[in-house]
C-alpha cells in the first residue's frame, strides 16, 4: 500500500485514509500534497512489497479514526512493537495516541479520547475555562462564570482541582440565590474545600434552601474555624461579640422597664463573658446599685462612666459628693462634677450647680453665677429637654433619702416631668431671688 508521510508531524498515512489529512493543491494532473495537521508538504512513499521474514516499510501504520483522530495499529502482524519516548516515558508504539495540540505520541492511558488531547494539553486548556469563569465571578457575571465552570467540571479527572470546582460553582448558585443547587454543590466539596463547611454554615443560619437551624450552623462553622478558614474565624468572632451585645441590649432594656437588678446581672453575665461596657452602660449599673443602695459600687462606676466623658456620670457622681451619699460631703468636688456635666448639657447639673451657689458657704456663694444658671434653665427649650432624657441620673427618693423635702426629689413623676419641674422651678426662684433683692 502507498503513504504519505509528514516528517513535520513525524506520522504516515495510508493513501486510502488521506481524506481529512491531506490536501491536495494546483493541477490535478500533478498537484502538491500538504498536511492539514500542520501545513507542511508531504511525502509520497510507494508501496514495497512485503517478503516473508523481512520487514519493508514502517512498522507503525497511522490511521485515521471515525473522529478526525490519528492513532497506530500494527500494519504488519507478528513483529515486535517500536519502543518510544513519550512526556510520559517510554512505551510502545501501537499502545499511544497523538496530541494534535503538543504533536506528540501519548500512552493512551494519559489520553484524552474525547477531546483528542493528552492529559497534560487538556489541563492547560481546561484551565483556561476555569481561569475565564473566575474572572466572570470577580466580575459579579455569575451566569458567565457558571458557563466556563460546567465545561471544565464534566471533564476534570483531578479530585483536588474538582473539588475547588464544585465549590466555586456553588458559590456561583449562592450568589444567584438559588440555594438548592448552591447546597448540593457545597456538600460534594466540603470535605476536602473549608469553605465549603462555612457556607454550608450560613444556609444553615439562615435558612437558606434548608430549614433554620443554629446548632448545625454553629458545627459546620466552628469546623471551618478550627480548620483554619479566616471567613469562618471572622465569623465565630462577630457572631460571638453579637451575641455578647444582644445580652448587653436586653440588660438595657430590663433597665428602661426599672429592673434594676436584672439589667445589673446581665450587664455584669456580658462583662465576665468578654463584653466591653460602653460609657452609658457603666453609668447605668452605677444607677443599678444605687437603687440597690450600694453606694460604693455605685460611686465607682459613676466615676469610671464620668472619666469616660458622660455627662449623666459627672452629675451622679458630682451628686454623691454634694449631698454625702457613700463619700463624705465636699461641695469643691461637687461644684467641679455638676460644672463638667453642665458644659455638655445637663439642665439638671445646672440647676443643682445654681443652688450651690445660692445657698453655699463663703467662696462658694455667688449669686451672679447662680441668677445667670438659672436663666439658662428656664430658657430651656424642647431640644434641651431631649437631650436630657438621654441622661440616666440618679434622683433623691423616698427610697434611698430620709430628706422629705429636697428640690430634686420627685418619685412620682416621669422624668420628661422632672425636668419640665426643674425648669419651671428655676423660673420661680428666679422670681423669689428678685423679690428678696428688692
Amino acid at each position: 500500500m502507498c503513504m504519505y508521510k509528514c516528517n513535520h508531524c513525524n506520522i504516515t498515512i495510508p493513501d486510502n485514509q488521506t481524506e481529512g489529512h491531506i490536501v491536495k493543491v494546483g493541477p490535478k494532473a500533478n498537484p502538491k500534497l500538504y498536511c492539514m495537521e500542520c501545513g507542511e508538504p508531504v511525502t509520497y512513499i510507494p508501496d514495497i512489497p512485503k517478503t516473508e521474514g523481512i520487514f519493508h516499510g514502517a512498522q507503525a501504520t497511522l490511521i485515521s479514526n471515525s473522529d478526525n483522530r490519528i492513532t497506530t495499529n500494527n500494519y504488519y502482524g507478528g513483529m515486535p512493537d517500536e519502543q518510544i519516548e513519550t512526556p510520559f516515558g517510554a512505551c510502545k508504539k501501537s499502545e499511544t495516541q497523538f496530541c494534535k495540540n503538543c504533536r506528540q505520541w501519548v500512552p493512551m492511558t494519559y489520553f484524552n479520547t474525547d477531546q483528542g488531547l493528552c492529559d497534560i494539553c487538556f489541563e492547560k486548556e481546561s484551565r483556561k475555562a476555569f481561569d475565564e469563569g473566575n474572572m466572570f465571578y470577580e466580575m459579579g457575571l455569575y451566569n458567565e462564570a457558571l458557563v466556563e465552570f460546567n465545561k471544565y467540571e464534566s471533564v476534570c479527572k483531578k479530585t483536588e482541582i474538582l473539588v475547588q470546582l464544585q465549590y466555586q460553582i456553588g458559590r456561583c448558585y449562592f450568589e444567584l440565590k438559588r440555594w438548592n443547587e448552591a447546597i448540593k454543590y457545597f456538600i460534594k466539596s466540603r470535605d476536602q474545600v473549608t469553605e465549603s463547611l462555612f457556607y454550608m454554615g450560613l444556609c444553615f443560619y439562615n435558612g437558606y434552601g434548608i430549614p433554620k437551624n443554629l446548632d448545625n450552623a454553629n458545627i459546620y462553622i466552628r469546623k471551618a474555624a478550627e480548620l483554619g478558614n479566616q471567613e469562618a474565624k471572622d465569623f465565630c468572632v462577630a457572631a460571638e461579640q453579637q451575641r455578647l451585645q444582644d445580652l448587653a441590649n436586653k440588660a438595657t432594656i430590663e433597665f428602661g422597664n426599672n429592673h434594676y437588678s436584672e439589667s445589673r446581672r446581665l450587664w455584669e453575665k456580658a462583662v465576665k463573658q468578654g463584653f466591653h461596657l460602653s460609657a452609658y452602660d457603666i453609668n447605668c449599673v452605677g444607677v443599678c446599685y444605687w437603687h440597690e443602695k450600694d453606694y460604693n459600687k455605685s460611686l465607682d462606676y459613676f466615676s469610671r462612666a464620668a472619666e469616660m466623658g458622660r455627662a449623666d456620670g459627672a452629675y451622679n457622681w458630682g451628686y454623691m459628693y454634694d449631698h454625702g451619699i457613700g463619700i463624705n460631703p465636699n461641695q469643691r468636688e461637687a461644684i467641679n462634677l455638676y460644672k463638667k456635666s453642665a458644659e455638655s448639657g445637663c439642665i439638671t447639673a445646672k440647676y443643682a450647680l445654681a443652688h450651690i451657689y445660692d445657698n453655699g458657704d463663703g467662696a462658694y456663694r455667688k449669686h451672679d453665677e447662680a441668677v445667670r444658671l438659672l436663666k439658662i434653665v428656664a430658657s430651656s427649650s424642647e431640644d434641651d429637654i431631649e437631650k436630657e432624657l438621654k441622661f440616666n441620673l440618679i434622683r433623691k427618693t423616698k427610697e434611698n433619702d430620709d430628706e422629705e423635702d429636697d428640690e430634686l426629689s420627685f418619685p412620682l413623676l416621669s422624668p420628661e416631668g422632672e425636668i419640665k419641674h426643674i425648669i419651671v422651678s428655676a423660673k420661680f426662684d428666679l422670681d423669689f431671688m428678685d423679690s428678696r433683692n428688692k
